[in-house]
């Protein structure tokens, strides 16, 4: 929460502004004198800086006009709240405890200890060699080479943006005319990670002497843990004779964040399994979630150990990364973040609208329009987060100090908490006071869930199936919290928001449950046979041998229309909504016609194929809801009902529900009704044929022979603009 631009800007928007205009004059002409001194230097440098704009970084100033390098893609920053302060404070911890790597010692060491901790030692005044990984801003390079005597000092930065950034706030001008008073050799490799750093180095052996070097790890990436964990857990002679293990992706156990303005002291201690804490909240989870106490009672983490500063203060290190999680007080942190968080609450909830023309006479969505008006002529209010929170769903605990601070200032009815990290959780064991937590939540009769160790794979089925059990209501009155950044939740966030959007906008509401339980009677009455359980147990094999051919309506059916002649005496077809005049206009009859929706468009669509006959051929299938007209003009028609039906509820509790098999995957499309229909059925060979789910051409959205197009193929409208069908 803390990286997002927002924290960083004057809330002032004047004050802001001038902080820009006066920043803007000094950056320009500090850019033009350092290409002038690059050029001077290091030509080859020149031409990087003159290559454009940065790609997605932005060198931007902050409120307290200090330079900070944002992320315009996401608005999220690279250092805190002061950078300058941050970045010397982190290279004076390295100077006190520096990476050393020699190029003689024989002995190895383990990778599961602190050791390489140990082995940590002052950096001297007199320096062979420096490797310098990550430029960032630049400035704590401009604080070694004047507070050292360096013979070479080699810098990556595999971000050509953060070169450029770093150029527009560093006077490179002054660090080349240090490194030429000081006979400082400097290797600049813009757009190298450091993955052929042995190879460097052993070439640099063959032209000078010297006996090792040490290493400034700068910023946190995966190709720069891996150089310093190996070179610090293993000896030179080992490493010298095999490529380095580079891993170029975190996952979601080994992510660091990418700046800590934080070293390790020597004086951390790692967390031991005899802390009353752990012990308390490992009893709690025994007497709650006894599943998770078993998993976490002798849990050894793989790569984040719980460590306790010499101060007392909590915190989590990365063993491979060598860094820790936090570079502040873990609990002021969380009360600035969740402070602003209570501010600028981010609520999933939405106002779906509807911009059709077949229900814009449902009284739901003509409330939703006069809503969406209300809306819209009411200013704008920031909204507080309410001291009584119905739904929450916090996306990882980090070191847990975020959940304190939600239950220690709110009430939450509904608490929903996703750590993909085992080792965040087994963290928050020794930070976080679990027995209170469940104990109160218990005593409130409060819900939660906890999901543990999911990277997204199963975590947005599972919520789904909460929210359904729940209510899917409960979505519109939810918030989330994200309490720390990296790819792998990013991109389980964004699908999970994505799904819960989906889920609310397929919700129901009072015409489609009123429609829907209406329609569903008078097609039960009418004698309809309704879809029993174990539909596959009440076919024979031979049955099930039949292939099943599902026929959408897609723009590639013209090109499949002679392989589905050639099969149609030997399969059952299947059309699926508009694809039933297609079929009609090629000559196949289909043996069954699908549909899902409940509003009488599917009988309007069905007349447009001109042929009563045609359709008495034909036997319906469909859900709970389809309109009765409908029904009439087919041969006969089948019944099914489809899961989080407000009809399905109401008639399945009149009807035997055990009785009968309630497909779980019919929607959104009339595609999926027919899938979920036939696979309970577990024909031999299912195909799909048409069934597109989109296209490439604007203008051919469905096939040329629907009832989308006139004699000559043209469109009859505009289905694009009509159907909101494009980004």
């Amino acid at each position: 929460m803390r990286q997002l631009i927002q924290f960083h800007v004057d809330d002032n928007q004047e004050a802001q502004k001038q902080l820009e205009r006066d920043f803007a004059e000094q950056i320009e002409s500090r850019f033009r004198r350092n290409i002038r001194a690059f050029s001077q230097s290091i030509p080859s440098v020149v031409d990087v800086l003159n290559s454009g704009a940065p790609q997605r970084l932005s060198l931007f100033v902050n409120k307290y006009g200090e330079a900070n390098i944002v992320d315009y893609t996401n608005g999220r920053v690279l250092y805190g709240m002061r950078p300058p302060a941050e970045m010397q404070q982190h290279v004076d911890d390295f100077r006190r405890n520096a990476l050393h790597v020699s190029l003689t010692e024989t002995i190895a060491t383990s990778d599961d200890s602190l050791e390489w901790l140990e082995r940590r030692k002052p950096l001297p005044n007199k320096i062979d060699v420096l490797v310098v990984l990550g430029v960032g801003l630049g400035s704590p390079i401009q604080r070694l080479i004047e507070h050292h005597d360096i013979s070479h000092i080699i810098i990556y930065e595999p971000s050509v943006d953060y070169f450029k950034c770093a150029n527009f706030a560093l006077d490179w001008q002054l660090i080349l005319a240090t490194c030429k008073r000081k006979s400082t050799a400097l290797y600049l490799q813009v757009g190298k990670d450091g993955a052929n750093l042995v190879n460097d180095i052993n070439e640099l052996k063959q032209h000078f002497k010297f006996d090792g070097f040490y290493i400034y790890k700068h910023l946190q990436m995966p190709v720069f843990d891996s150089i310093c964990s190996q070179l610090s857990n293993h000896t030179w002679a080992n490493n010298e004779n095999k490529p380095l293990a580079i891993q170029h992706q975190y996952n979601a156990i080994d992510f660091c964040p990418q700046w800590v303005g934080k070293g390790i002291p020597k004086t951390v201690q790692v967390e031991s399994k005899n802390s009353a804490v752990f012990e308390k909240n490992i009893a709690a989870f025994e007497r709650f979630f006894p599943d998770i106490a078993k998993q976490f009672s002798d849990y050894k983490p793989r790569c984040w150990l719980p460590v306790r500063e010499v101060d007392g203060q909590f915190n989590i290190l990365n063993t491979r990364a060598q860094s820790l999680y936090s570079d502040h007080d873990p609990q002021s942190v969380a009360e600035q973040e969740f402070g602003f968080f209570s501010r600028y609450p981010n609520k999933n909830g939405l106002v779906l609208g509807y911009k059709g023309e077949k229900l814009k006479h449902y009284v739901h969505y003509q409330f939703v329009v006069k809503t969406e008006q209300l809306i819209d002529s009411v200013e704008e209010e920031v909204a507080q987060l309410p001291k009584f929170i119905k739904s929450f769903i916090l996306f990882g605990l980090g070191n847990g100090n975020i959940l304190q601070e939600l239950l220690h200032n709110h009430d939450v009815e509904k608490l929903f908490i996703c750590e993909p990290n085992n080792d965040f959780f087994y963290a928050s064991l020794f930070n976080v006071d679990w027995d209170g937590i469940l104990t109160k939540l218990d005593e409130q009769d409060r819900h939660l869930y906890i999901n543990v160790g999911d990277d997204g794979s199963h975590l947005t089925k599972d919520l789904i199936k909460q929210f359904y059990s729940l209510g899917p209501y409960l979505l519109a009155q939810t918030y989330i919290y994200q309490s720390y950044v990296n790819d792998v939740v990013d991109a389980a966030l964004s699908n999970l928001q994505e799904q819960l959007k989906f889920l609310l906008s397929m919700g129901d509401y009072f015409d489609h449950a009123f429609y829907g339980i209406n329609q569903t009677r008078e097609v039960i009455q009418r004698g309809a046979p309704i879809l029993l359980n174990n539909p596959a147990q009440r076919l024979t094999s031979e049955e099930r041998n039949v292939p099943v051919v599902l026929v959408g309506n897609g723009p590639s059916l013209d090109e499949s229309i002679v392989a589905l002649r050639e099969i149609a005496d030997e399969a059952i077809i299947v059309s699926c909504g508009t694809a039933l005049k297609t079929l009609y206009e090629y000559d196949i009859t289909p043996d069954f016609h699908c549909e899902i929706e409940q509003n009488r468009a599917t009988f309007d669509w069905a007349s447009r194929v001109g042929s009563f006959n045609f359709l008495k051929k034909v036997s319906l299938l469909s859900c709970n809801g389809i309109h009765p007209d409908t029904c009439s003009l087919y041969k006969d028609v089948f019944l099914c009902f489809k899961e989080g039906e407000a009809s399905t509820v109401t008639w399945t509790s009149v009807i035997n529900k055990n009785v009968l098999h309630i497909l779980p995957f019919a929607f959104p499309t009339v595609a999926n009704l027919a899938l979920d229909f036939f696979s309970a059925l577990l024909p031999s060979e299912l195909y799909l044929v048409g069934v597109d789910l989109g296209y490439r051409d604007l203008k051919k959205h469905h096939s040329n022979a629907s009832a989308y197009y006139d004699e000559k193929g043209e469109e009859l409208y505009d289905y694009v603009s009509k159907n909101y069908s494009v980004l």
